[in-house]
């Protein structure tokens, strides 16, 4: 019997698999036309990946991903506009 070929880790999103999620971000979440630029939707959700992935606190994401407190209020904002289902 053949083993099975282990599946890559998903430390971030291939730019396949983003060019099916940030039409679904855009839609729910469009940026606004004034204030601040926002940070970058990608990397908040690498940073989520790699929040996940392991386990570590909010201030111990890398600082390439963004600012913590932004990407974890970046994240508080998608769950209160259901941008994840349940």
């Amino acid at each position: 019997m053949k083993k099975k070929k282990p599946l890559a880790t998903i430390w971030e999103v291939s730019d396949e698999l983003w060019e099916r999620i940030e039409p679904l971000i855009l839609e729910f979440d469009p940026p606004k036309e004034t204030g601040r630029p926002r940070i970058n939707p990608r990397n908040v959700l690498d940073a989520l990946i790699f929040r996940i992935r392991t386990s570590c606190q909010w201030n111990h994401i890398p600082r390439v991903y963004g600012d913590d407190s932004t990407i974890h209020r970046t994240f508080q904002h998608w769950v209160d506009i259901d941008l994840f289902p349940k």
